[in-house]
């Protein structure tokens, strides 16, 4: 009896992540079955609420917005009970955010830019760990390069390749694992994987245009970033490429709560919800209604922040000192959260 999924082919998992199987499974007993797992997620999930925490205090945000990871059933279904990878992934890419992110230099709001090549490094190589655990992580990346892009493309490949090298070396090129198998299994080779693309794009297609609309979401995400809060670039590119790819997972959304904590924009949640019931009911059609219903849910919050925004004459969405920082609550000398408790 075994708990492996597919026990007679490669494993698909990076170094890192076998790692963390390793180690887990090294302080329990051979007869352990799924709770030592749990385990590690729930210590894993609980770590990225520490992490959230943290950010928001020396943002001087509300604290309270933490509990939408922290007290998600979502979260608690893939990262604990279904004990999913993908939340150490997560962990080291909001451990990424915080290194990239430092404390409010003063009460006027501006952020600290201190730290140079040595912080870019620490975020590449965290970015790099989060690569080794899981691929999806990255794509919350590309904005936390925004102000030393080399330094952090670099560090991230050296350590990416410092644990990646090893494995190559030992295992030779089944490192691959199931990754073939899997694309052609989920559809993503002959395009309709890509269930937005493929409803209205022949095959290979749809996977070009897709793959395309994933580059380009990526290098906005990067040019459009804030370095200094980045979280708005990267929940919108990192919602946006999961809408475009649109898995059949809903595990692979567990990256986009942390910065839906972090900007403070609620109606990004659609995402998760909107893969859960595609897990739940198989059907393409449901797919494609539901990712249809994100984006027009996502959209219509764009909408309504906006006109919220000009309505009260603030000063243009995304401005670089007078911004709506997520939740429409951040003026441009302060965040009315530190005075008023804004919560929605």
């Amino acid at each position: 009896c075994s708990a492996l999924n597919r026990s007679t082919v490669p494993t698909i998992y990076p170094p890192v992540a076998q790692g963390w199987f390793a180690a887990v499974r090294a302080a329990v007993p051979t007869t352990a079955q799924y709770w030592p797992m749990q385990v590690g997620g729930a210590v894993v999930s609980l770590l990225v609420t520490l992490a959230l925490v943290v950010v928001l205090r020396r943002r001087r945000l509300d604290v309270r917005w933490a509990a939408i990871w922290a007290w998600s059933p979502f979260v608690t279904t893939e990262a604990v009970t279904n004990s999913h990878i993908d939340a150490l992934g997560v962990l080291l890419i909001v451990l990424a955010t915080a290194v990239a992110t430092p404390a409010l230099a003063s009460a006027a709001g501006s952020a600290s830019s201190t730290g140079g090549r040595g912080r870019a490094a620490a975020v590449g190589a965290l970015v790099g760990l989060s690569a080794a655990v899981k691929f999806v992580p990255v794509i919350a990346a590309p904005p936390l390069a925004r102000r030393r892009p080399v330094t952090v493309a670099v560090a991230a490949a050296v350590t990416f390749a410092a644990v990646y090298v090893p494995y190559v070396v030992t295992t030779g090129w089944t490192v691959i694992g199931y990754l073939p198998g899997y694309l052609v299994e989920q559809g993503y080779e002959e395009g309709s994987g890509f269930t937005l693309a493929s409803w209205v794009l022949p095959g290979s297609l749809a996977t070009l245009v897709s793959l395309a609309a994933v580059v380009a979401i990526a290098a906005l995400s990067f040019w459009r970033a804030d370095p200094d809060r980045p979280w708005l670039a990267q929940l919108v590119g990192t919602g946006a490429i999961l809408l475009v790819v649109s898995p059949p997972y809903a595990w692979y959304a567990l990256v986009l709560v942390p910065f839906v904590v972090l900007a403070r924009r609620w109606e990004w949640l659609v995402v998760p919800l909107t893969m859960t019931a595609h897990l739940l009911v198989p059907a393409v059609f449901v797919s494609r209604t539901m990712t249809l219903v994100a984006a027009g849910v996502v959209l219509t919050g764009w909408l309504l922040r906006r006109y919220a925004a000009r309505g009260d004459g603030r000063p243009a969405l995304l401005s670089p000192e007078g911004r709506d920082d997520g939740d429409g609550g951040a003026g441009p000398r302060r965040d009315p959260q530190l005075s008023e408790g804004h919560t929605a």
